[in-house]
């Protein structure tokens, strides 16, 4: 008498714990998927490729070398001068990446005569990959060339450093926002002893390849089966039609009761 008691108890007690763990268990459920939905959502992935378009302005120094002392003498560049340019990048880690860009700047000189100045560029990315909100900083080098008339600064292409920071904002899982500032570095005249800075400051959009598709929270947010497998085995296809009324005398025939 004693141990159907406890039993009773026990099934009691389990029965009335259930709804609580099913609770809890959806409770977490939604919380991760709140986290992945919000800021948590997009972060930087490894094995990801990266192709974008980017535009900005660049404020020239006084003293530059973009011009060719054979034809020219060195004129001052009017500021800021409008760019625009492709980039592409990989990055095999989800901290680290390399990227390459190509870009091109109309630019005139004071008193007058305008050019076209282009540079390709390469450097690396280091970036924190925690959040879709990516704060980074880049280092690398490159050359930017010059294309005008004699008579304006001639044709030239120089050595050019640079190193800057910016913050990247994945908007979905395949597109990304982008803002830069760098500091470059270049020679100050033809004779290239001495060094000079210029800034430059992009913004930009890429579209994202490689990065997984996040996964759909398990438990609380998708559909439930009607009814649950019973001590692990699966539910019959008997089972699972509806229960139907039954007369008296038939449902005592059915369980096998005599008159």
């Amino acid at each position: 008498m004693n141990t159907l008691r406890r039993n009773t108890l026990l099934v009691a007690l389990a029965v009335a714990g259930a709804p609580m763990t099913e609770a809890s268990a959806a409770d977490k459920d939604k919380k991760t998927a709140s986290e992945k939905s919000g800021i948590r959502r997009y972060h930087p992935e490894r094995n990801t490729a990266e192709i974008g378009i980017f535009l900005g302005t660049a404020v020239f120094a006084r003293y530059h070398d973009f011009y060719d002392p054979a034809t020219a003498p060195q004129e001052r560049l009017r500021r800021p001068s409008f760019e625009g340019g492709l980039r592409v990048a990989y990055f095999p880690l989800s901290f680290l990446g390399l990227e390459l860009e190509g870009g091109a700047l109309p630019v005139t000189y004071d008193p007058g005569g305008s050019a076209l100045l282009y540079t390709f560029r390469g450097h690396g990315i280091l970036q924190l990959p925690f959040f879709r909100v990516v704060p980074f900083i880049l280092g690398g080098y490159g050359f930017m060339g010059l294309r005008s008339k004699p008579e304006v600064a001639g044709n030239d292409i120089d050595p050019i450093g640079h190193y800057g920071v910016g913050v990247k904002f994945h908007v979905t899982r395949m597109f990304t926002l982008r803002l830069d500032a760098r500091h470059l570095i270049a020679a100050q005249a033809a004779q290239q002893t001495d060094g000079t800075s210029h800034l430059e400051v992009l913004a930009g959009a890429s579209s994202r390849s490689g990065a997984r598709s996040p996964r759909r929270p398990q438990g609380g947010s998708g559909p439930r089966p009607r009814r649950r497998a019973q001590q692990g085995r699966p539910v019959s296809g008997r089972a699972r039609r509806p229960a139907q009324r039954l007369s008296r005398p038939r449902l005592r025939r059915r369980q096998g009761v005599r008159f």
